[in-house]
């Protein structure tokens, strides 16, 4: 039993140090070295280094929650709250309120214990939204 629990170590400590090698110097992670960074990777991150034993306060967690936030934006009621996603059309982009996005970066903040007012405005949005049907913006019967 003792050597399972002294491999798990070894591994955590070999994701940490592989995760932490690959964050950008701002702060950010992309879905693979040299992609776009993203909240939504960054976030994941976060949680996968906090679950490895990542000290809340070490630099690179505090980078990347400064990038996540420095990347927030601000979307108008009924949205406020949501960590959006950009779509792509022949006429340009625009941001669409996306649940996962908004998820994952809200268990990354409270698992920091940072930033718990933005956490609480995107955990009511995420309220509010349960009550519509996903992808279609339409209420349910």
């Amino acid at each position: 039993m003792a050597q399972q629990t002294v491999d798990l170590k070894t591994l955590q400590n070999s994701l940490r140090d592989c995760l932490l090698e690959m964050q950008d110097t701002v702060g950010g992670w992309g879905e693979h070295p040299g992609s776009h960074l993203s909240v939504f990777n960054t976030a994941e991150v976060v949680i996968a280094l906090l679950e490895a034993g990542s000290a809340v306060g070490g630099a690179p967690i505090q980078q990347a929650l400064t990038f996540i936030m420095n990347e927030k934006v601000d979307m108008v009621a009924p949205d406020k709250g949501t960590w959006p996603r950009t779509v792509g059309h022949n006429e340009g982009t625009r941001k669409v309120p996306d649940i996962i996005r908004t998820s994952i970066v809200v268990s990354a903040l409270v698992m920091a214990g940072k930033n718990m007012q933005e956490a609480r405005l995107s955990i009511d949005w995420l309220n509010r939204s349960s009550k519509q049907r996903w992808g279609l913006g339409l209420q349910k019967n």
